[in-house]
């Protein structure tokens, strides 16, 4: 593991498959911390989606995403939690995570 490090002007460089274990630990940390929202309230919901994005509509994508999550915690009720996140490196991979309250 440690001799596939590669080391560019002072920073370590992680292949590929490790950034996406980092990824995917990410995912499931967010998603444990979501199901102890949940926990707390037996009747909260919780979805996680994964998505794939045409990158060629991505920047169109993403602004209507921000908006629909502006508008969703502020107006919709119940909803505790809407998150969106998107891999560093294939930013056309997007997780949404979503809680309501019931």
């Amino acid at each position: 593991m440690y001799a596939s490090l590669v080391e560019k002007e002072g920073r370590i460089i992680y292949p590929k498959d490790q950034k996406k274990i980092k990824n995917l630990i990410a995912i499931v940390i967010l998603f444990i911390l979501s199901y102890q929202l949940a926990a707390k309230n037996e009747k909260q919901v919780f979805r996680l989606a994964k998505l794939e994005i045409d990158s060629t509509k991505l920047k169109a994508y993403n602004a209507a995403l921000r908006l629909k999550i502006e508008t969703f915690v502020r107006i919709e009720l119940g909803v505790l939690l809407l998150n969106a996140v998107a891999e560093k490196d294939c930013p056309s991979h997007i997780v949404i995570m979503e809680v309501y309250a019931n």
